[in-house]
């Protein structure tokens, strides 16, 4: 079996879970310093993850993330998206954009919901969110 077709589990705790983002998007970006913000019990307003691009240095970028609990079949929701969403729109200074990352099972109404909502705030020209699930995670 190749290792494309094994499924990898998502960390076991919160806290890796954003380590591993953290380390993701500082990739993604280009941004070596990207950094996790603040710590648990403070108010992060809808930003666990922050950092910029080389090539657009003044807009800065935000993560939201969501671990998974198997123990308890959570899931990520259309209400948690937007409760979120409203968070990151309050983040200081504001946010060129913002990525709701999870590592739940593919859910196609949560999805449909991201897509919709980003679309909507790219015409009304706000920060526009994006929404990233693991690719293969089909869940339990």
């Amino acid at each position: 079996m190749e290792f494309i077709d094994q499924q990898i589990n998502p960390p076991t705790s919160w806290d890796k879970f954003e380590e591993l983002c953290r380390a993701l998007f500082a990739s993604i970006w280009n941004d070596p310093l990207a950094s996790r913000h603040g710590r648990s019990g403070q108010k992060q307003h809808g930003v666990d993850i922050h950092g910029f691009r080389p090539t657009s240095p003044g807009e800065i970028l935000g993560v939201q993330c969501k671990g998974n609990d198997r123990n308890f079949g959570k899931k990520a929701t259309t209400k948690e998206f937007d409760t979120e969403l409203a968070k990151a729109e309050k983040f200081t200074p504001a946010l060129a954009h913002w990525t709701f990352v999870t590592a739940f099972a593919n859910d196609a109404e949560l999805q449909a919901h991201a897509l919709a909502v980003s679309c909507k705030r790219v015409a009304e020209g706000v920060i526009p969110p994006g929404m990233v699930i693991p690719p293969g995670n089909k869940g339990p």
